[in-house]
Parts: C-alpha cells; sequence; structure tokens
C-alpha cells in the first residue's frame, strides 16, 4: 500500500519554527485550535512536536516567554517519524500512540504527515466494504 495515499503534504500542515518564540507560538496554537504540532528548523529538518501539556509545564515554570525559543520547551513525549520509504505497518504502529505521523524525506526533512483520523477512516471503508 502507498504511504502517499495518506499523507497530508507539507504545504497543508501547520508547522512551528524552531526560533519562534514561545509566546507566539502559544498564540499560534490557540490560533489553529490544534493540541499538537511539528517543530521543524530552518531547513524543514523535524525536529519534534509540541504539545499544549509541554507549553503548559513550560509557562509554570515561570519562564520568559517572549525571551524563550520552542528549542527551549522541553518534550514529554516523542512523536516518532517515520520515512516516506517505510511501510504502511511502520504508520499504523505509531498512530496507536500519536495523533498524526511525521513523514520524513531521506535527510529528514518533513514531507507532511500522517493523521490517525485518516487511518482510520480508511480502516473503516475497507472493513464496511469487505
Amino acid at each position: 500500500m502507498n504511504l502517499a495515499m495518506f499523507l497530508t503534504p507539507l504545504a497543508s500542515v501547520a508547522c512551528l519554527p524552531a526560533r519562534m518564540t514561545v509566546r507566539l507560538a502559544l498564540e499560534e496554537m490557540q490560533t489553529l485550535g490544534y493540541a499538537a504540532v511539528p517543530v521543524v528548523d530552518a531547513d524543514g529538518t523535524y525536529l519534534g512536536t509540541l504539545t499544549e501539556g509541554d507549553l503548559l509545564r513550560f509557562v509554570r515554570g515561570e519562564n520568559d516567554l517572549d525571551a524563550s525559543l520552542v528549542l527551549d520547551v522541553p518534550t514529554r513525549t516523542e512523536n516518532r517519524a517515520v520515512s516516506v520509504l517505510d511501510g504502511i505497518d511502520s504508520i499504523v504502529e505509531r498512530a496507536a500512540d500519536q495523533n498524526f505521523v511525521p513523514v520524513l524525506d531521506g535527510r529528514g526533512v518533513l514531507m507532511g504527515i500522517v493523521t490517525r483520523r485518516t487511518l482510520i477512516q480508511h480502516l473503516w471503508s475497507r472493513a464496511k466494504g469487505a
């Protein structure tokens, strides 16, 4: 099964730049309404995923939100990525524990994500058709 059929391309994915201030990241996540967002460096390399919980713990630590950058925020969990060359098994395995699975090219650059919702919808449609 081709991974591309499940991929939400990078152009349609909200990402946070690693060098964005925490205050701007909070505002962006509030505007987007997402609980978790991929973090990328200037070259588009996937660095991890920032969650609302990560930001809440950071804010409670009385850090300076205007001086601190997204890359300064410790994350509690690792949102593990897959290679674009990986099979569907790798994605399903990760999606069991993550809302979305980042998909990387051979250089570690984020190409897009596969959402748990997309996988469930696909599996459900196949189950109904079987």
